[in-house]
């Protein structure tokens, strides 16, 4: 049997173990921090915008993937098939601690993989992560980085897969696969894994790139009969039959986005291209495949600029990242070639670039033209009239849908007195500006008008009609209107909507759904 003096001194040595392992982990946090003090305090002061930003503005896109996460966990009734799911899946798997907390924990969870990411690519590309993080946040990408919903993340996961293939890891392709499942868009990034010629590695890649997608085109097959259901529905929406929205490019939006940046990434570019041309080979080997990367990524973004009907400077986002690297690069020269004193020097014009970006984003309100206020009270306008227990129309209704008012989207106008006829209530906010008719003021008072003031009107010439489901295809629910207008029906078969052009792909995609 043993004393009780060997068990008091053997808990002793373990309590000594314990505390000693204790103060090596603090010590390594605590060098972290004074490692990364600068990421940090950019990390906190972005995120702390975004939650500001947040309570003070309703955003259209982030209401509609809180909406799409209570739908999958069946707590809603409104549900878009177009969008992507991963924001709402994180939003709804977040919603265990209440829907209000889950959004401010989504715009954290953006925030900081924006930050690891960011660091990460700057370890891989060599340069000084500080700078290229703190120059990631031009004006726009602070206005615009969380308020819509996936701006932030989408560019994370882009610039993980880029750091995952400098790395030679066949997770850049589950990056890419992820981040489809954020915007469709990000397919058009695979090129990217060329640049590792490891043919095992690239199998392995596009593998992992198809298994977080699979997964959703199986939830597209068994609950609409087609895979492909929800990347025809955004195809519809946002190319296929938006021609009559069509907008010339705008070369001020890349100035939007770009904002400060611009004649730095300019200077960039040139200089990292003379290096490349008249450097050393080790020099050229080192610059050579990030700087394609970059130029790819521009190209790339103006192309999906250019290709959409609507011109929206929020389609150039993802050029910020190699605005970032190469207005990096430029101050990486400039410190090399002046000296210790240009240290200070390029930190002072950095931390200047922020602070004037943040100024810019917190006095921009020009974006937002929606307020709850607003439309709480057009809300409640509307129920007044009914609007809980009969049909509702407008042209936020998504926005109403989010605030609690089921809601369905507002009439093209041919259809108008027909809605009005069945007792439908509309609710217009001509600063929508979609459908065209919302700014015709003289058409709008020809219509039985209820309430009208200077943010919105109200009409309605009685009765009820019955409130209808609002988890319908966009395809589907434009092909009820235009029959409705014109007597025939536009196609809606996903396969037949994306493939139109190609009768082979079109009879593959048929027979591998079972329509063949």
């Amino acid at each position: 049997m043993r004393s009780k003096s060997a068990t008091t001194k053997e808990n002793k040595t373990h309590k000594k173990q314990i505390a000693k392992k204790t103060n090596k982990v603090d010590l390594k946090f605590i060098n972290w921090i004074k490692r990364n003090k600068v990421i940090i305090t950019i990390f906190i002061i972005s995120t702390i915008y975004f939650f500001i930003q947040h309570s003070t503005t309703i955003s259209w896109d982030f209401s509609a993937y809180v909406l799409n996460a209570k739908y999958f966990l069946m707590q809603g009734t409104y549900f878009e098939p177009f969008r992507p799911p991963l924001a709402a899946m994180i939003i709804g798997a977040l919603s265990v601690f209440g829907w209000l907390v889950a959004e401010y924990l989504f715009i954290i969870i953006s925030s900081a993989l924006f930050a690891y990411s960011s660091t990460k690519l700057a370890k891989n590309l060599k340069i000084n992560k500080n700078i290229f993080y703190a120059l990631s946040f031009t004006a726009y990408a602070f206005i615009f980085g969380t308020f819509a919903g996936t701006e932030l993340l989408t560019s994370a996961l882009l610039i993980l897969a880029i750091a995952y293939t400098l790395e030679k890891k066949p997770l850049a392709g589950l990056m890419l696969g992820i981040g489809m499942l954020l915007r469709y868009q990000m397919a058009m990034f695979l090129p990217i894994l060329l640049l590792d010629f490891n043919k095992k590695r690239f199998i392995q890649n596009i593998i992992l790139f198809i298994i977080p997608i699979a997964a959703w085109l199986a939830y597209n097959f068994f609950k609409y009969g087609n895979m492909f259901t929800s990347i025809a529905d955004q195809y519809a929406l946002n190319i296929l039959y938006r021609n009559y929205l069509t907008t010339p490019p705008q070369f001020e939006h890349f100035l939007t986005i770009i904002g400060i940046l611009f004649p730095l990434m300019i200077i960039g570019i040139i200089y990292v291209i003379n290096k490349i041309v008249r450097g050393k080979s080790r020099l050229k080997n080192e610059l050579t495949k990030p700087t394609l990367i970059m130029l790819f990524i521009i190209l790339i973004a103006i192309y999906g600029y250019i290709s959409s009907p609507i011109k929206d400077a929020r389609y150039l986002f993802i050029a910020i990242i190699p605005a970032a690297y190469f207005s990096t690069i430029l101050f990486e020269m400039i410190k090399q070639k002046a000296g210790q004193n240009a240290k200070v020097i390029v930190t002072i014009i950095v931390a200047l670039i922020f602070i004037t970006n943040l100024g810019i984003a917190t006095q921009s309100t020009n974006y937002f033209e929606h307020n709850e206020t607003k439309l709480n009270h057009a809300m409640n306008e509307v129920k007044k009239l009914g609007g809980e227990n009969c049909k509702v129309l407008s042209t936020s209704w998504v926005l109403l849908n989010y605030l609690g008012l089921k809601t369905g989207p507002a009439p093209q106008k041919p259809n108008i007195q027909r809605e009005l006829d069945k007792g439908t209530i509309i609710l217009i906010f001509p600063s929508d500006g979609d459908p065209k008719y919302t700014k015709d003021i003289n058409y709008l008072q020809s219509l039985p008008v209820k309430v009208k003031t200077n943010d919105y009107c109200i009409i309605y010439n009685g009765g009820c009609a019955p409130k209808e489901r609002l988890d319908k295809t966009y395809l589907e629910m434009l092909n009820k209107e235009v029959k409705e207008m014109y007597n025939y029906e536009i196609e809606t078969n996903p396969c037949k909507v994306l493939f139109e052009k190609n009768k082979t792909i079109q009879d593959i995609c048929l027979f591998i759904n079972g329509q063949k």
